[in-house]
């Protein structure tokens, strides 16, 4: 099941607004310099794609490899229809339970029966089963599952063919020729993965106000390729030229300018593979919240560098440490913040209870400050525009 369709027009908002149009230029992607792209639409990258055309695709070889490693994902469960008003707000339910059906794809990570997915595709299932192959539907349970990452490791009980290497968004650039597999539902008869390519667009782009504004889930750092994902993709990987999965599949939408459908994947970080290490061994994962609602900083009143807090919590650990609104926030636990999104990515991926110093300018002042995060809760603790 992919996260796509009701946030069309946000997309659009996320791409549009707020945006100047930008000089473009064709550019090798292998001589750009991350730092060298500094034009800025509401605190995400613009980067300078490769011109049409010099995009060498992903070598079939390195796809039939990963058609080993890509499986198909099931859910079974019952969930209780909810009748709703004119307004948009829930009457209540009918009590009487249906059945649904959620399909995705997966990734082994271990030969040993481990697979990764979304878990947003086996989200209250009560049976589980995955499909190998060659081999066929195997019955699936939850290792280790973190919903606001959106990310769960099922296990089977038999040795699978082959597991995926995983490598680092950070080894990537834009231009770069991706491929993802999946199991698109009119094509899971197969019993193989199709393969769609393309390239990579952004290393970070925020889809948090589009796929949950409430911050129950964490979607303010997701990897954009022009690579469609249908549905029945999300949980599979986005993998490069070299074979190492870069992503897992997780969302799609519309640019409404160019009319190009988008691809959005989890990416694969040293942060991350430390949560599926976690999730693979049965580990709780927490994820850290500050207490801080950021916007960009104004460049053009010449602000150098980071981003403002627009709001403190009342009693969260920013305003334990004493952040005040209007403070400019350039460093947090000795990384250079150099967006919105960034800040959210850094306090998600650090755990609770984490000791962060974090280093603001006040009225021309510089500050150091140390704030001890908090464990996030769901409702309330928006990532999308604040530190966590």
């Amino acid at each position: 099941m992919l996260r796509y369709g009701v946030f069309t027009t946000g997309l659009a908002f996320i791409l549009l607004a707020g945006c100047q149009t930008s000089d473009r230029r064709d550019a090798d992607a292998a001589q750009q310099r991350w730092d060298e792209m500094r034009q800025r639409c509401r605190g995400e990258w613009l980067l300078v794609l490769r011109a049409p055309g010099q995009i060498e695709p992903v070598p079939d070889a390195v796809v039939d490899a990963a058609r080993r490693f890509t499986v198909a994902v099931r859910a079974h469960g019952e969930m209780a229809p909810t009748l709703v008003d004119t307004d948009g707000a829930t009457a209540g339910a009918t009590g009487h339970s249906v059945d649904f059906n959620s399909e995705g794809s997966g990734i082994v990570i271990d030969q040993r029966g481990l697979v990764l997915t979304n878990a947003h595709v086996i989200a209250d299932a009560r049976r589980i089963e995955i499909q190998v192959a060659g081999v066929g539907w195997m019955p699936a349970r939850v290792v280790g599952a973190d919903p606001q990452t959106d990310l769960v490791v099922l296990g089977v009980d038999r040795a699978l063919p082959a597991a995926a290497s995983l490598g680092d968004v950070a080894t990537v650039d834009a231009g770069r020729p991706v491929a993802a597999l999946g199991y698109a539902p009119e094509q899971l008869q197969r019993g193989a993965a199709t393969v769609l390519r393309g390239h990579v667009r952004l290393r970070r782009q925020s889809l948090q106000a589009a796929l949950d504004p409430s911050g129950q889930q964490f979607y303010a750092a997701l990897l954009e390729s022009t690579v469609p994902n249908p549905q029945g993709y999300s949980g599979g990987p986005l993998i490069d030229a070299d074979g190492r999965v870069i992503g897992i599949s997780t969302a799609a939408a519309f640019d409404a300018q160019s009319g190009q459908r988008l691809g959005y994947a989890i990416p694969l970080s040293g942060q991350t593979r430390s949560i599926i290490e976690r999730l693979a061994r049965g580990e709780n994962v927490s994820h850290g919240f500050l207490g801080l609602l950021v916007r960009a900083s104004d460049r053009s009143a010449g602000e150098a560098g980071g981003v403002l807090a627009a709001k403190v919590i009342r009693g969260g650990p920013a305003a334990a440490a004493g952040i005040r609104a209007g403070d400019r926030i350039m460093a947090i636990g000795g990384v250079d913040v150099q967006d919105a999104s960034h800040l959210a990515e850094i306090v998600h991926h650090t755990p609770a209870d984490t000791p962060l110093t974090i280093n603001l300018a006040r009225q021309g002042r510089r500050l150091s400050v140390i704030a001890v995060l908090r464990a996030r809760s769901g409702a309330g603790a928006s990532a999308g525009q604040a530190g966590g």
